[in-house]
């Protein structure tokens, strides 16, 4: 039993090798993290396989905690946190004003001490959920919860009156025996009676002794934390006791006993939230549990589901996920790239380009030539020589081409441009691209200076005049020093 908790602990996604997985398909035995199955909105009820369609069963967020113990230094710093460290302000604060040995101070003391003990079980519970953000101050004071802290004195009291009748009954040996198991079981009814507040099961030796062996020896390891922690308050005010008075030792030692039982109450709580599956709970991730609208789930569902399908080879349920969520997104960036390169890679030849061509025209909207380069380049690899029809597809690819020093491809893109689409208006900047990329890349001077000609007379008034003018002049200079050159 005590391995049976890690069935689950620390496995790894079937699509995301670094990502936990939170969602199982008892079907597939396909393992699925909270990327590849966002969680639906309630209407539309939990996660199913998208391969098989069947529920999933949720695992729990516990796949992704880190061990307790490589943690020690966030429980440290946990009640550092705002509404944490107001709390430990004010019931110190609360604590001197009560120190009186009046009747009335005793009973407020009484009250008090309810309080933070609500207050610190509430912090067992937060971290049992995974919910690292601490109770608000108020909670502390006002709502239910106050009984735990006699139901608390009455674990101590059972646990006593069980040590004094092992003894009358069965003798030392029998007492130190109960007593040594109530001390290590002392962490697990605890935690219980924070997350279940049941008395019962906070002092039920099976119920204690099934989560200590569930957790196996991790267990152990927490006792030994909670130990030295139960024990920190006292070593730190013993230090302290001989370098200040002993008017500032009591308020100190107040937020001392405090603060140790805070970083203890978060220990607790996260042992709980990272086993929580073999302790019989699930909780949802905050992120997972965020609100999320129909059509945003739809879109994550569709990116998701296109990528399961891909790498099992369902070409045609990829791009059927995909075109379904583009009849909402039409010129989404994401989901157009995925079905370009789906088509690239799994299509006919012929819904590659008809897919190529409207994924190049919205590269070239938002003036992506990289990436428009990238595309052309994929598709050339199936169909040589192939080209968008549109103009600006063209001259954006070209752009990107040059910029990757496959001056080649760029000219060959741009060539007879003027012919094919006459009505475009950056033939001008199209052709002053194809000079330069037939002289900077190709060395052929001469037909730039031919494509230059062509643009100062076709396209006399032209918004690239100035930067053409520059470059024939160059390109004249340079012709004029090369038969120079030569003779010497």
């Amino acid at each position: 039993m005590a391995h049976g908790g890690a069935e689950y602990q620390g496995i790894q996604c079937s699509w995301h090798i670094e990502a936990p997985a939170q969602w199982n398909c008892t079907q597939c035995h396909k393992l699925f993290c909270k990327i590849c199955s966002p969680k639906p909105p309630a209407s539309l009820g939990e996660p199913r396989c998208p391969l098989c369609h069947r529920e999933l069963k949720f695992l729990g967020t516990a796949q992704s905690a880190e061990p307790f113990w490589r943690r020690l230094n966030d429980f440290f710093i946990y009640p550092f946190k705002t509404q944490t460290m107001i709390f430990l302000l004010v019931t110190s604060l609360l604590g001197v004003t009560l120190s009186s040995a009046s009747i009335f101070a005793g009973l407020m003391s009484l009250v008090l001490t309810a309080c933070i003990t609500k207050y610190t079980y509430k912090i067992i519970e937060y971290m049992s959920d995974g919910r690292w953000e601490p109770p608000s101050v108020a909670e502390s004071f006002t709502g239910e919860g106050f009984h735990l802290f006699f139901k608390q004195m009455a674990v101590f009291i059972v646990i006593g009156a069980s040590i004094a009748a092992a003894g009358f009954f069965g003798g030392i040996i029998v007492a130190a025996g109960v007593g040594i198991f109530a001390a290590l079981a002392l962490p697990a009814s605890v935690m219980v009676l924070a997350r279940e507040d049941s008395l019962a099961d906070a002092v039920h030796p099976g119920k204690l002794f099934g989560i200590m062996t569930a957790i196996g020896w991790p267990y152990l390891l927490l006792c030994f934390f909670v130990m030295l922690l139960y024990g920190g308050s006292g070593a730190f005010l013993a230090l302290l006791g001989t370098k200040i008075s002993s008017s500032l030792l009591y308020p100190i030692s107040l937020f001392s006993g405090s603060y140790f039982t805070c970083v203890m109450c978060a220990l607790m709580g996260y042992c709980l939230f990272q086993y929580q599956d073999v302790l019989g709970y699930t909780t949802e991730d905050t992120q997972q549990s965020e609100v999320m609208d129909e059509e945003s789930w739809k879109y994550k569902k569709a990116l998701s589901d296109s990528s399961i399908y891909f790498q099992e080879g369902r070409i045609e349920d990829c791009a059927e996920s995909l075109r379904n969520a583009l009849k909402s997104r039409k010129k989404d960036a994401e989901l157009n790239r995925r079905l370009f390169e789906m088509r690239a890679i799994g299509s006919s030849i012929e819904k590659m380009e008809r897919q190529a061509e409207h994924y190049l025209q919205l590269l070239a909207d938002s003036s992506q030539y990289t990436l428009a380069a990238d595309a052309l380049t994929a598709v050339r690899h199936r169909h040589a020589g192939w080209k968008p029809e549109s103009p600006e597809s063209c001259y954006n690819a070209a752009r990107g081409l040059v910029a990757r020093r496959q001056f080649r491809d760029a000219v060959l893109i741009l060539k007879d441009m003027h012919i094919h689409s006459p009505e475009y208006r950056k033939i001008p900047q199209a052709y002053l691209l194809m000079a330069q990329a037939l002289s900077d890349g190709l060395q052929r001077d001469a037909h730039a200076l031919k494509v230059l000609t062509f643009i100062q007379k076709k396209f006399p008034e032209n918004a690239v005049n100035k930067e053409i003018e520059e470059l024939v002049s160059a390109l004249n200079n340079q012709s004029a020093k090369a038969p120079q050159a030569v003779s010497a």
